[in-house]
């Protein structure tokens, strides 16, 4: 059984442990917030968002007209907004999980430079040529998949 004193001691490292960690949660949070502004985290993921969707509606609707595209651009940048907030606390929280202030710091020092900057101009490109990509190259992996799983359950 703990005395008092020994309860008030041990009540107190656990308060000190958990300021500790809230402060230090705090802080990587705040380097997540700058990394987010620096990038502008909200503006890459509209527009990666938004450009696959439209890829995708004109791929099923090839003459699309540039009115209407412009109607569901808008539409699709309302819903995408509404997502902002969710994705960045998660993205927030996943980065501060598992990332230590140390390597975050080192992020934002990368972002911050010449290639960092070009990296956030060049990769909502990339993302949205690989949805272009991605799906012909399903198309020819999927079959030999399939064909490979279907052997291997024959094996057994």
């Amino acid at each position: 059984m703990m005395g008092p004193l020994r309860v008030v001691l041990w009540t107190l490292v656990v308060a000190l442990a958990a300021s500790s960690a809230r402060a230090d949660e705090t802080a990587r949070q705040a380097v997540v917030a700058e990394i987010f502004r620096i990038m502008r985290f909200d503006k890459v993921l509209e527009q990666s968002l938004g450009n696959m969707i439209i890829d995708q509606i004109r791929s099923e609707y090839p003459n699309l007209d540039p009115r209407t595209e412009a109607d569901l651009r808008k539409i699709i940048d309302e819903s995408v907004e509404e997502l902002h907030p969710g994705m960045i606390l998660f993205t927030g929280r996943f980065m501060s999980k598992h990332f230590t202030e140390d390597e975050l710091k080192q992020l934002l020092a990368f972002h911050r430079s010449d290639v960092g900057r070009k990296a956030i101009e060049v990769m909502p490109k990339m993302m949205q040529e690989m949805a272009n990509w991605m799906p012909q190259a399903i198309d020819k992996t999927i079959p030999r998949l399939i064909e490979r799983i279907e052997a291997r359950l024959k094996e057994r």
